[in-house]
């Protein structure tokens, strides 16, 4: 997209230049390579940010809307989870959410387009479908048995790693339906907006929409993905199945009586 637009600059340059004196070809000349390097070096890019302070600051950002987020919400609200199953669904939810953020990523820079478009176009789809996708699953994973969040006890870290790994395998699901869902969506996207330099700002790729989605899916899943809100299997006392109740308790067995 950013090599057409390049190309009717320069063919407009050279239309206009066509008809100008001898004297002014030098000065049109001039204009055009002042065009071309002023074309390649806009901050107007079409490219997700790449470079070595983009990549690093990710490291606090992250830590702050999965980690230091979560700690602020269980000092401003009561938690009901002991605090060791409280810290398991913390890293459980960081580690879902960093690899989510790490796949539409991938996404939108491997299909044709606008890459930032289209991150804040998968970015969109995700927030809306994909995190209700994630909830439901889980939910109906818990109803069917795999209670998912639960450690054990007392906490077990090997359960936390299957566990992780498991709602890890349900994120990137969940994932690649958001994905097919945007795809259908980057085409129209690409077409039909007309994004001015502001919202191709480093700024917004970089802080804005990382962080808005990775706060919207860690109080999301930190409130609906909690074990004791979810599925509870009853335990049945087996020694209750045998007591034989007498039927009439007001009667005495008494072995004087005649």
């Amino acid at each position: 997209m950013r090599e057409v637009f390049v190309d009717e600059r320069l063919q407009l340059l050279h239309a206009e230049c066509g008809t100008a004196a001898s004297p002014g070809m030098t000065r049109c000349r001039t204009s055009v390579a002042c065009c071309v390097s002023e074309l390649h070096n806009s901050p107007m890019t079409t490219s997700l940010p790449n470079d070595v302070y983009s990549n690093l600051i990710q490291i606090p950002l992250v830590f702050a809307c999965c980690i230091l987020l979560p700690v602020l919400k269980c000092y401003c609200v009561t938690e009901s989870r002991p605090k060791q199953v409280w810290r398991y669904d913390v890293l459980r939810n960081c580690l879902c959410n960093l690899t989510s953020l790490a796949f539409i990523i991938a996404v939108a820079i491997v299909f044709q387009g606008n890459d930032r478009l289209n991150f804040y176009t998968i970015v969109a789809t995700d927030l809306s479908l994909g995190i209700s996708l994630d909830i439901l699953v889980h939910r109906a994973m818990r109803v069917g048995g795999c209670e998912i969040g639960n450690y054990g006890d007392p906490t077990s870290f090997t359960r936390f790693m299957w566990h992780s790994a498991i709602s890890v395998c349900i994120f990137i699901t969940t994932r690649c339906t958001s994905a097919i869902t945007a795809v259908f969506m980057f085409p129209f996207a690409n077409t039909k907006f007309e994004m001015g330099e502001k919202y191709f700002s480093d700024d917004i790729t970089i802080y804005l929409v990382p962080a808005l989605y990775l706060t919207t899916r860690t109080l999301m899943l930190d409130a609906y993905n909690k074990y004791d809100a979810g599925y509870i299997r009853v335990v049945h006392d087996k020694r209750a199945e045998f007591v034989i109740e007498d039927d009439n308790p007001e009667t005495t067995s008494d072995s004087g009586s005649p």
